[in-house]
């Protein structure tokens, strides 16, 4: 199995754009059973990626001087290279059109920024996706 570099994904939330360090996708369904009953007798089940629903959660850590409001509400748009190394990543997912941008609605839950001296300023944000 080959491995892929993650390196091209963008990130932008609410109309900001981020650079972020790491992306984590917190799903409550990682996978569904696609098995029918037209699978033959004594073969082995079948699963696909869950795509991304109402509920599940993104943390994301950044580099840069904007941190997003908590409680606020927006798209996230994540773009990929086009390389094919991202292809796990964006698999299954479903997405919104809201104001004529393509993303996932979701709710600030989380955020805090980190500063010291002589360094980047750092952040995270926890994001709940949400179609209300």
């Amino acid at each position: 199995m080959a491995f892929e570099a993650s390196q091209g994904i963008t990130f932008s939330f609410d109309g900001q754009v981020f650079t972020a360090n790491s992306i984590q996708a917190s799903k409550k369904t990682p996978e569904i059973d696609v098995t029918s009953l037209a699978s033959p007798n004594g073969s082995y089940r079948s699963y696909r990626l869950a795509p991304i629903r109402e509920g599940d959660e993104f943390t994301v850590d950044f580099v840069g001087l904007s941190m997003p409001m908590m409680t606020a509400t927006g798209l996230i748009v994540l773009g990929f290279d086009g390389s094919g190394s991202n292809a796990g990543f964006s698999a299954g997912y479903t997405t919104v059109t809201v104001g004529g941008k393509t993303g996932f609605a979701a709710l600030c839950t989380g955020a805090q920024v980190t500063a010291k001296v002589g360094e980047l300023i750092q952040g995270n944000m926890s994001l709940r996706l949400t179609y209300n």
